[in-house]
């Protein structure tokens, strides 16, 4: 069932956290010293007014990052940031680690994400460049590069170049990687955000770095480094259980309820809930009372519900076939507050949403 918005929210958080994760949001500024970033041991960033600065004077790029966990989240990571080495025309000297000195020109700066190590990164990379300097037909541009490293190697995944929306001096650009749980979106601007590439085929998994990239010769200023995560619900959702497994287990099955209950009817105030679809349910025999897992009907959002995922908990109470009810709508958003569920002769399922007037009946299949 899908809900009118004004009650998804109200536990969320404390449902996802029995289902091992949760929201969650760090934001590093002048404030709290920039975390981790001010810390970093290869970085000499240092905290001058509001900002952290970081002067690379070598011949090598360096990165400096924070780490966040993205197992099964969708993230949205940004940084206010300005190269302040970044003027017409100039170079500035850098040294090799044998102290051989050299220059750069439009020194590179950026975004740093999905760090695993200094070999296996991914990265927004930017620099500015002119077409023909100090000529009446120069343009200055930005170019943008998201890439990635992978073995040591750095490999472009696409590219943008930019005239306008973007600060092509040394101000200040946002520099924004979200991830949907599908795809990676890349946006930067300096008033507004416009979304300059998507990549569908970045992997997240376990702890990871973000921060950001100080190239050779570039002078970094950090304004402000926002992370924030949510659980992908689907994910979180989804169990090992197959419609295979299923008729297997309720072959063997003695429990009572265990089995397959499909739609019946229902009885709803649409004005508040609406049918998400004509589903097919299994019972699974839980410590605390049954799951609830899907099978197949789904009519709003067919495309994200897949057999074996959970739809529902019961939890057994005093009352005898009376349940506290757990349950997903077609959205993904939990029902757990002032729900219930009952079984009437071991063969009505009801699902009760007193608040808003509805409930839904199912009935079980017989094998």
């Amino acid at each position: 069932m899908c809900s009118i918005r004004r009650f998804v929210m109200l536990m969320l958080l404390s449902t996802l956290s029995v289902l091992g994760a949760v929201a969650g949001s760090s934001y590093l500024t002048y404030l709290n010293g920039f975390g981790s970033l001010s810390r970093h041991i290869a970085s000499p960033a240092v905290v001058q007014g509001n900002y952290l600065v970081d002067v690379n004077e070598r011949d090598v790029p360096r990165v400096n990052v924070d780490t966040f966990t993205v197992t099964d989240k969708s993230f949205k990571y940004y940084v206010r940031i300005a190269n302040l080495n970044n003027a017409e025309g100039k170079s500035y000297k850098v040294r090799s680690a044998s102290g051989k000195k050299s220059s750069v020109s439009n020194p590179v700066w950026g975004l740093v994400w999905n760090y695993r190590d200094s070999a296996d990164y991914c990265c927004v990379r930017l620099h500015c460049a002119n077409s023909a300097l100090n000529s009446v037909f120069d343009k200055r541009c930005m170019v943008v590069e998201a890439v990635k490293v992978e073995a040591g190697v750095s490999k472009v995944l696409d590219s943008a170049t930019l005239t306008d929306c973007v600060d092509l001096f040394n101000g200040f650009n946002v520099i924004c990687v979200a991830y949907d749980g599908k795809s990676t979106n890349i946006s930067i601007g300096n008033k507004t955000l416009r979304i300059i590439s998507e990549l569908p085929d970045i992997d997240y998994n376990g702890v990871v770095g973000m921060g950001y990239l100080v190239g050779s010769g570039a002078k970094v200023s950090l304004e402000r480094a926002v992370c924030t995560s949510s659980p992908i619900v689907s994910r979180l959702l989804a169990t090992s259980w197959t419609k295979q497994l299923l008729d297997e287990h309720f072959a063997a099955a003695s429990d009572p309820f265990e089995g397959y209950w499909t739609y019946l009817d229902r009885n709803l105030d649409e004005n508040q809930l609406r049918l998400g679809g004509r589903y097919t349910l299994a019972l699974v025999k839980s410590p605390v009372g049954y799951d609830i897992i899907y099978v197949d009907g789904a009519q709003v959002n067919v495309a994200d519900w897949k057999c074996g995922m959970i739809k529902g908990k019961l939890t057994s109470t005093n009352f005898v076939d009376n349940y506290d009810l757990l349950w997903w709508d077609a959205t993904m958003s939990d029902f757990s507050v002032d729900v219930y569920a009952t079984i009437e002769n071991g063969v009505i399922l009801t699902l009760k949403f007193p608040t808003y007037k509805s409930q839904v009946r199912f009935a079980r299949k017989m094998q």
